[in-house]
């Protein structure tokens, strides 16, 4: 079996979409917004649980293990973002990080780049697409923990 170059369209979707409730999902948790963390690990699960739902039957070339890997990689990403930027709000900030500090950060790093290696060596995507996956979860961790930051 050949390793997948690109996601069929709509789990790409589905990836996307995973990528953006997790990120958004830390920031919120960071920020001490617990109702607005709530909605996007709602959206994360639903995300997940409808790109397994697309997953080819039979001899699929993706697994439902490789959707759950880049879910945690999305989280370890938007934990390490979220911990690294809103642990370093001003003090008395209304986004003071509520949940984390830099050691948090440094755990889930450590967590991001094993994830991160451990889809590059997948049998099922090819290394570029591990790469894009990573670097989509990557960005859109910061971009929301940036965000929430107010930068």
């Amino acid at each position: 079996m050949s390793k997948l170059q690109n996601l069929p369209t709509d789990i790409a979707r589905e990836a996307r979409t995973m990528a953006w409730s997790a990120s958004w999902y830390a920031s919120n948790k960071a920020a001490g917004n617990a109702a607005e963390a709530a909605k996007c690990w709602n959206e994360l699960e639903t995300s997940t649980a409808a790109a397994k739902q697309l997953l080819p039957q039979g001899e699929a070339a993706l697994s439902a293990q490789t959707i759950e890997d880049l879910r945690d990689l999305a989280l370890s990403a938007a934990w390490y973002t979220a911990h690294s930027r809103l642990s370093t709000a001003d003090a008395g900030s209304s986004l003071d990080c509520a949940c984390g500090d830099m050691s948090s950060a440094e755990v889930a790093k450590a967590q991001f780049d094993s994830r991160s290696a451990f889809l590059a060596a997948s049998l099922e995507i090819s290394p570029k697409l591990a790469s894009n996956l990573k670097w989509m979860c990557w960005n859109a961790a910061w971009c929301a923990a940036n965000s929430k930051r107010g930068f």
